[in-house]
């Protein structure tokens, strides 16, 4: 079963599956739910990340989880770190379950204090692992299409969601884009639903190339 946590993924597929036009690509429902359902999930690349980090899951502190797109490709970022001792960062394609990128820092004296913050941020409301089982993404998505696209929803598509710990507070990221025309990125505080910050961006001539690959890794034959 799909973790909540690709519900915008989800999403994506079949509003932009709504939008298209047979002039610049063509798919089927059945094709494109399928390699959906052949996406890895969450907790895979989380067990993929700990296994290479040598580590298990009870030992560390999740700060980032993030569904995106890094030059073309569908992935997760993900950050934990070890209390004292170092911290991790990890690219994991959201298909086939590789690394793309890791790093890892030794632990510094500053980072004492916003782990303090972290934990006192996340002690009485959710563990942030497991966040996606507790926050409803829904009134999110519902206040980023009533401020960018009102009667146009279909045509968003979607090229990011996920939760991070910034600034003091966990936020939840939205990004989407009304092809040929604007992006747009929400933060939102995941204690209240505010929004935190929210940008809109004129299309450019290089955001056609990532509208294109993320139709193509939603399974669309691109012309």
């Amino acid at each position: 079963m799909m973790k909540k946590f690709a519900l915008v993924a989800m999403l994506s597929a079949a509003m932009t599956m709504a939008a298209f036009t047979p002039a610049f690509a063509e798919a089927s429902t059945e094709s494109s739910t399928e390699s959906l359902e052949n996406l890895v999930t969450f907790d895979d690349a989380v067990e993929t990340a700990l296994k290479d980090a040598g580590l298990d899951l009870d030992s560390v502190t999740f700060n980032k989880k993030m569904h995106t797109y890094e030059d073309g490709m569908p992935v997760y970022e993900i950050e934990f770190l070890v209390p004292g001792e170092k911290k991790f960062e990890y690219v994991i394609d959201y298909k086939t379950g590789e690394i793309k990128e890791k790093d890892s820092e030794a632990w510094e004296a500053e980072d004492d204090r916003e782990y303090a913050a972290l934990i006192s941020e996340t002690k009485d409301y959710f563990n942030f692992y497991a966040a996606e089982n507790q926050i409803v993404t829904m009134p999110a998505l519902s206040t980023l299409i009533d401020e960018c696209a009102k009667d146009r929803e279909t045509e968003l598509v979607y090229y990011k969601d996920g939760m991070k710990f910034d600034d003091g507070m966990i936020v939840y990221e939205l990004g989407a884009m009304l092809p040929k025309e604007m992006k747009f990125e929400y933060t939102f505080d995941m204690k209240t639903g505010d929004v935190v910050e929210s940008e809109k961006e004129e299309w450019e001539a290089e955001d056609n190339a990532e509208y294109r690959d993320i139709l193509e890794s939603h399974g669309f034959s691109v012309k």
